[in-house]
């Protein structure tokens, strides 16, 4: 006869909202295990053809290159600021840039290619 009713709770009544915005903030901060800016390069000698790479430098070694691999939510951030899926087409070699992203075995998968001003 005497059948609960369950009424679901929100955590909106028990955190204020504007709490809930600062908790959001804190947490969207990614630690990535490659973090280098250099320079664009495309189809040169020694690197896969048709494929972009990154050449940049670290302390006492000589310089270095890293192929660049995208995904359908790599982000790209251009230097006002506006932050958009990355659109390979609009990629020239030589551009300037600090790449994000994690290391495969060959390849560093890019979360975020931000351009930088020379």
């Amino acid at each position: 006869m005497g059948g609960r009713t369950e009424v679901p709770s929100t955590n909106e009544d028990d955190v204020p909202q504007n709490e809930q915005e600062q908790m959001g903030s804190e947490n969207s901060a990614e630690v990535y295990e490659f973090e280098h800016e250099g320079n664009l390069t495309f189809n040169n000698p020694g690197m896969r053809p048709d494929v972009w790479y990154i050449v940049y430098d670290e302390p006492g070694a000589p310089g270095k290159f890293q192929e660049l691999l995208f995904t359908e939510v790599s982000e790209c951030i251009r230097a006002q600021g506006v932050s958009t899926i990355c659109d390979l087409s609009l990629f020239t070699p030589g551009d300037r840039v600090l790449v994000r992203g994690n290391n495969t075995e060959n390849a560093v998968v890019v979360s975020e290619l931000e351009f930088v001003e020379p």
